[in-house]
């Protein structure tokens, strides 16, 4: 009983980095934003209320059909909010009005005779990231309110874990409930009999005329897609399964839209809470990581430095800078680079490269403009003519300034760690 209760605790809870759910947000709400910046839903404020035929849930919360203006005003803040919840800008207020308003404009098309399934799921997964700490990685959040460098397990929680497996779970249940609804209504007789024929026929598309053709090719079909929809459960306990089921899903639906002309554009957006981002993240960027990697030493003790050094941990999302704090780290990097003097490092922040050049100050954040995906819009300016030596005055100026702003170098830890070094 513990070890099932393990299991269920970890398949919720297992400690994670915030960076799979961040990008899951990013691209999730990115392309509904995209997707309804194109699509104005103020028109259906001028649809004549013969026509109106609520869903029971507009009948239960008692929502009408506003008119076009104020449809209009509405649809405004219901984009800004998904444009906000993509970019990671008060996340949690971002998620949560665009879910709510979700629920009104995407389902609003539904109350005028014709509804469908597709968006449902999308709604359900909006509200789940409504409630989650998605904001927490790749967001404007996370720099704006950037903490001091934290070592890399601080950063993982079970928070950033069960949003993504609930997202599992809704999309496999819609399948699962799909496949048992088959059974129960039809029996075997949806595989073996001519059933998927007559569908394919009735599409009106050119590959599923050709298709239902083949009685024996059409049964085939029928049977894998009731398997797979039916088996679509395992993929939550399986890691092997999963491989083989999520996709064989996703190709199941494109399948449907290619040869029937059914569309599962907005439905499909929700697979992309099953790809590891971090995990491929990784594994594209590793060819870049190959010769070694940057290492960045400033003062632990100064707020100011802390907090660069936790903007530059954000949007260094390729892992390729090493971290060290020349206070409580100095023997570690005394190790390292023997050529360096501690309280240079603490008066002005130095970066050694992947080949081993020691750069201070403007110079330093110039070269990291190289390394950081986001540094790489800058390069162009930050190699203007004068502009290093306006970046060295206005750096020299801040350094200066640290002390009266509290960011004092810290004389007796020099000689603390000198000793501990020894």
């Amino acid at each position: 009983m513990s070890t099932l209760r393990t299991r269920w605790m970890t398949f919720w809870f297992a400690p994670t980095p915030p960076t799979d759910l961040g990008v899951c947000r990013f691209l999730f709400f990115g392309i509904f934003a995209l997707y309804y910046l194109r699509h104005d839903l103020s028109a259906w404020g001028d649809t004549s209320s013969v026509f109106w035929m609520p869903i029971p849930l507009f009948q239960y919360l008692h929502l009408h059909p506003l008119s076009r203006e104020a449809l209009a005003g509405l649809q405004f803040v219901w984009r800004a909010a998904l444009i906000g919840s993509c970019v990671g800008f008060a996340t949690r207020i971002s998620t949560m009005v665009a879910f709510v308003l979700g629920i009104y404009f995407i389902g609003l098309p539904h109350n005028f005779g014709k509804t469908h399934n597709l968006d449902a799921i999308v709604l359900l997964t909006m509200g789940v990231m409504a409630v989650a700490r998605c904001g927490d990685g790749w967001s404007l959040d996370s720099l704006l309110w950037a903490r001091p460098p934290t070592r890399p397990a601080e950063r993982r929680s079970g928070e950033y874990t069960w949003p993504i497996r609930l997202a599992w779970l809704l999309l496999t249940s819609v399948f699962f409930g799909a496949g048992i609804s088959k059974l129960r209504h039809s029996g075997l007789a949806w595989v073996f009999s001519e059933n998927l024929a007559v569908v394919l026929t009735q599409s009106n598309a050119p590959w599923g005329f050709h298709i239902a053709k083949h009685s024996v090719l059409c049964k085939l079909i029928a049977a894998l897609t009731v398997l797979g929809e039916t088996s679509a459960p395992l993929a939550l306990v399986s890691p092997a399964l999963r491989l083989l089921i999520v996709p064989g899903l996703f190709f199941m639906q494109l399948g449907i839209w290619f040869v029937m002309g059914v569309n599962f554009k907005s439905f499909m957006v929700c697979y992309l809470f099953w790809v590891s981002w971090r995990e491929l993240g990784l594994w594209l960027t590793a060819p870049l990581r190959v010769g070694g990697r940057h290492t960045l030493i400033f003062d632990g003790l100064c707020g100011l430095c802390n907090g660069t050094v936790a903007w530059i941990r954000h949007l260094d999302v390729m892992g390729r800078v090493d971290y060290h704090d020349a206070v409580h780290e100095w023997s570690v990097i005394s190790r390292r680079f023997p050529q360096l003097n501690q309280a240079a490092c603490l008066n002005d922040m130095h970066l050694v490269t992947r080949s081993g050049r020691v750069l201070t100050g403007f110079d330093a954040y110039r070269a990291l403009a190289w390394t950081l995906p986001c540094g790489w819009i800058a390069l162009p300016f930050l190699y203007l003519p004068g502009i290093g030596v306006i970046g060295r005055r206005v750096y020299a100026s801040i350094a200066a300034r640290r002390a009266r702003n509290g960011c004092h170098v810290p004389v007796h830890s020099i000689v603390v760690d000198r000793k501990a070094a020894q």
